[in-house]
């Protein structure tokens, strides 16, 4: 490596590192990024709806879309299915029946990660899960 080319870098250094704190910093102050495979209370708090379905259609559209499948009603894909804790609720349905007063977060899983911690999916074809967390656990 020539000296020009050390110099340079050495020289380029505290700019690279001051403009990464400088982001870091821009970030925390407008709030922390949200998770793709979570909405917290705090932005349920933040919106104007009145079903966990209207929430997720708001803040996280891609989880009601099937991957891997264009038909809900295939014959052996349970599609997307929801769970409150660890309880099947069943389908899409579930989410336009509750509302969100009772809610603390939603997770979205994908297929693998939901057919391998959530029970009674064992090996049907899921396209992935949305699992409710209450404020009482139940």
């Amino acid at each position: 490596m020539s000296r020009l080319t050390r110099s340079f870098i050495l020289a380029l250094l505290p700019v690279l590192i001051l403009t990464a704190c400088a982001t870091t910093g821009a970030t925390a102050e407008r709030g922390a990024r949200t998770n793709p495979d979570l909405i917290t209370r705090q932005e349920i708090d933040g919106t104007n709806v009145r079903t966990a379905h209207e929430l997720i259609e708001q803040l996280r559209p891609r989880w009601l879309t099937a991957r891997g499948s264009r038909s809900f009603g295939a014959a052996g894909d349970a599609g997307i299915l929801v769970y409150q804790e660890q309880t099947r609720l069943g389908g899409m349905d579930a989410l336009r029946q509750m509302p969100i007063t009772n809610i603390a977060s939603i997770r979205w899983l994908d297929a693998a990660t939901a057919t391998s911690t959530l029970p009674g999916i064992g090996r049907g074809h899921v396209s992935g899960a949305i699992v409710i967390s209450t404020r009482t656990g139940r």
